[in-house]
């Protein structure tokens, strides 16, 4: 029970921390589900949410004029035509994967078929047609690999001349595997770190009563802060996702609850919750300069590469004199530095598709020639730890660079492009990497909204425990029988 507990109340402190992570980093301080829950013209943030919303849309637009798309799939689609299903919101993330590919070789030519919704893409699966190549969030991939939905994608790596199994970051790997098989092809990845004072942990790993300690240890400094409670709970339900999973037994489809573990958990969660949460103020602070003030412990980070590793070289320049990057906080104490998001680009062959080598000579070359191309100027990491590991070395050696600076867009100092990289960052950044932890495998989706919705219910004070408790289990029995 007592562990049961203390991870909720890890929920609640994390969440918090998310919300830092977004609000406080350089020129992007509003996350989309904060802008999208402000009515327009709230003072600065609200002003800041609606032009960031602007923004977007017009990204969107021209994105997806960028895009060859298949408005209706049709069986006469030519042989040598890849038709990639996706959401339209997955457009920022696979549109650069398929111009690369279609400008390097052309034996193929991948096009794009929108899915209004995930369900519709089910549909397709379920009656063994649809799309060659499916872009898939990790947490369906249990339900369409059980279904036999989704084609093994290991004996084509084995078979590979390309690129090997042992050339993949293990996270790579276990984010697309389900049931034993490997369903889903990831690129490129970020994971998310916690910046608190050196020497609050063991090479990054810590347990959950390890972190509750330093609020005991500083009882006027919070871990973390959020702007409101509506905004804390927000946040707080944000990262939910990854915790309940305690009371679910996914194998069996089953759930707990209506235990008395769950009922406490929660009511733990909103004492703290009330002991965290401010009100004092109409903006959201810079939680960076907090930190730095020790008026809160802990800020929630992306870590990310950039051109010449400059995201990670931010971070390091603005905090790690003082500060260290440590992994997620876990009962058993383990190093976990979660990927970053849902992940939304992993590539998913049709087990129906009756162009499975195609398919695969597509996700073949994300594996291999594209991943230069990540290593060289993506914000994230390439899935392929060989090449780097040759980036990183080939970035220890390279020359200062006087003539070109850059922003550090934390600290706001001037700092130079290239030349400052050591073999300590080259270490510390492949520690992490290969310490990233997969999404779970409720993360997100129905799961999420069902808790989102009865939880903040219950922090409202509309329900109690028990009521909450037992509607959920109602609710997600059902959802697990689906």
């Amino acid at each position: 029970m007592i562990k049961r507990i203390k991870i909720f109340m890890l929920a609640l402190l994390l969440g918090g921390s998310l919300c830092i992570g977004a609000c406080g980093q350089g020129e992007k301080p509003v996350e989309s589900s904060v802008g999208d829950s402000l009515p327009s013209g709230q003072g600065q943030l609200g002003d800041a949410a609606e032009n960031w919303r602007t923004e977007w849309e017009k990204y969107m637009q021209n994105l997806e004029k960028e895009i060859p798309k298949v408005e209706v799939f049709k069986e006469e689609v030519p042989e040598n035509v890849i038709v990639v299903g996706a959401i339209y919101g997955d457009y920022m993330n696979i549109s650069k994967h398929i111009k690369a590919f279609n400008q390097a070789q052309s034996d193929y030519k991948v096009e794009v078929k929108t899915y209004e919704t995930t369900d519709d893409i089910f549909l397709d699966l379920v009656k063994r047609q649809g799309c060659d190549l499916l872009v898939l969030s990790p947490r369906y991939l249990t339900i369409l690999s059980d279904k036999g939905g989704l084609e093994d994608l290991l004996p084509y790596l084995d078979e590979s001349e390309k690129v090997r199994e042992e050339d993949l970051f293990d996270v790579a790997l276990e984010v697309g595997t389900a049931e034993g098989r490997l369903v889903g092809i990831l690129p490129e990845f970020a994971v998310r770190a916690i910046l608190v004072e050196k020497g609050c942990t063991k090479n990054g790993g810590w347990t959950i009563e390890e972190y509750l300690a330093l609020m005991d240890q500083n009882p006027d400094v919070p871990l973390t802060r959020c702007k409101d409670s509506q905004a804390g709970v927000g946040w707080l339900m944000s990262t939910l996702y990854t915790l309940p999973e305690s009371f679910v037994d996914w194998e069996e489809r089953t759930c707990s609850f209506e235990s008395e573990d769950f009922v406490q958990a929660i009511e733990t969660i909103k004492s703290y919750a009330e002991r965290l949460i401010k009100t004092d103020s109409d903006l959201i602070p810079n939680y960076y300069e907090m930190l730095y003030g020790k008026q809160i412990q802990t800020v929630s980070v992306e870590v990310r590469s950039g051109e010449y590793f400059s995201e990670y070289k931010d971070i390091r320049d603005a905090f790690l004199g003082s500060f260290e990057l440590a992994g997620y906080p876990n009962p058993e104490g383990e190093v976990r530095y979660p990927m970053e998001g849902l992940t939304k680009d992993l590539y998913c062959v049709n087990a129906a598709s009756a162009k499975k080598d195609a398919a695969w000579a597509f996700l073949e070359y994300l594996l291999s020639d594209y991943q230069e191309t990540i290593a060289g100027s993506s914000q994230d990491f390439p899935v392929r730890r060989d090449i780097l590991e040759g980036k990183l070395e080939e970035e220890i050696g390279a020359e200062l660079t006087e003539d070109y600076y850059r922003v550090n867009s934390y600290s706001k100092e001037m700092a130079p492009k290239r030349g400052n990289f050591t073999k300590e960052d080259k270490e510390r950044l492949l520690y992490m990497l290969d310490h990233a932890s997969p999404p779970t495998v409720l993360q997100g989706g129905a799961f999420w909204a069902i808790l989102n919705e009865e939880l903040s219910a219950f922090f409202a004070g509309d329900k109690t425990a028990a009521e909450t408790a037992h509607v959920i289990q109602s609710r997600v029995s059902m959802y697990l029988s689906e």
